[in-house]
């Protein structure tokens, strides 16, 4: 039987981020039923990857599409170190790749993909755009804001369109996001806790200390 073909739409990677690790168990857990692509924009180093994460993918695994080196240099010239240009870029590379896959994924935020595709979210980063796009009861108000989402460079760039992506299959980190992303755009999630990884205990649990380990970075 002939494998479905899945798109996995990240921007990055690299170590370090959990955003990054959510991804890459996506694939990992994938990568023996499916024919996996991916969309990204540096090259993907599966050693770095692995020795990071934990995964065990190799480059046969899956195929790597990336944006052309031009516009990967124009984008660079941009000073912000936090610009999201990458993944609007991304975003309309990949609805023009979509005729060609089954099914497209994402593991980044909310995004449109073309509509249909699976997006896991960390948070609603375009919830408080969305309600000044759509709550503002004051006409000239509502018109300005829409003027000003409709020009602005992301949006250009990107095309993105939020009744589209409400169109996903959402996934979410935690039922609090969950809520978050509900209260805010009004759609379903489903709540899949990111992956876990670790070492079986080999001391009894009785001998074991209560206490609490604060991880951070």
């Amino acid at each position: 039987m002939k494998k479905k073909n899945i798109l996995m739409v990240q921007d990055d990677f690299m170590p370090p981020g959990g955003v990054n690790s959510v991804a890459l168990w996506f694939i990992e857990a994938l990568k023996q039923e499916y024919h996996l692509s991916v969309l990204t924009w540096d090259d993907v180093e599966f050693e770095s990857i692995n020795s990071f994460y934990g995964t065990s993918l190799k480059a046969t695994d899956i195929e790597v599409h990336r944006i052309p080196r031009w516009l990967r240099r124009l984008i660079a010239l941009d000073p912000n170190p936090e610009t999201i240009k990458k993944i609007c870029v991304l975003m309309r590379y990949a609805r023009r790749l979509k005729s060609e896959h089954d099914l497209l994924i994402t593991a980044t935020r909310e995004t449109d993909l073309g509509g249909g595709a699976i997006q896991y979210i960390h948070f609603p980063w375009f919830a408080s755009l969305y309600r000044s796009l759509y709550s503002n009861r004051n006409m000239l108000a509502h018109k300005l804001s829409q003027m000003k989402y409709l020009l602005s460079p992301w949006r250009l760039i990107s095309g993105f369109s939020f009744e589209r992506m409400k169109r996903n299959i959402t996934l979410v980190n935690s039922d609090w996001t969950g809520r978050q992303v509900r209260d805010a755009y009004d759609m379903d999630t489903s709540t899949v806790y990111p992956p876990v990884l670790g070492i079986p205990g080999q001391i009894p649990w009785e001998k074991r200390e209560n206490g609490f380990l604060c991880i951070g970075r």
